[in-house]
């Protein structure tokens, strides 16, 4: 199992994936409270929470492998632990682990964050330059709406 444990801002915190069902039940109960979509959530997808000292659920990611490729989806931050750089923590573990399997780019799909994924270097890209097997995933093809912003930051 995938965890790490560190210390940010006065809070122990742990970064593990989701391995048992009651376990990716809280994971989507975070989704539904940031509004962001769960029902294509399949087996492809590698489900991460970021813990709080009491092992409270504070944040989310997920990670579809395609060829050499990642989709990031599914990061979110409970409202009360928003604005503590809970988010650009969750995105240093999630690129930690794309960078530990030799990953070339890891792309997504925003409505909401655009500003967000700027900030630590996600840059806005074109559809047509994005690789197909990612472009074929759902989040592409029918979960998010061809209005979202497409982003990438390349690892290699």
């Amino acid at each position: 199992m995938q965890e790490n444990k560190y210390h940010s801002e006065s809070q122990d915190l742990t970064f593990q994936r989701v391995t048992s069902e009651e376990a990716k039940k809280v994971f989507v109960a975070q989704l539904i409270e940031a509004q962001l979509p769960y029902a294509d959530l399949g087996e492809a997808t590698e489900l991460f929470v970021l813990l709080d000292a009491e092992n409270k659920v504070i944040g989310t990611a997920g990670l579809e492998w395609y060829g050499q490729n990642i989709l990031l989806r599914s990061v979110s931050v409970s409202k009360c632990s928003q604005g503590k750089g809970i988010g650009k923590q969750i995105l240093l573990e999630t690129e930690g682990i794309a960078r530990s399997r030799q990953a070339k780019g890891i792309y997504l799909l925003t409505e909401t964050a655009k500003d967000f994924f700027e900030k630590n270097n996600y840059v806005i890209t074109p559809r047509q330059s994005i690789p197909q097997e990612v472009l074929t995933s759902p989040q592409f093809t029918s979960t998010c709406p061809s209005t979202a912003t497409a982003m990438v930051k390349m690892l290699i």
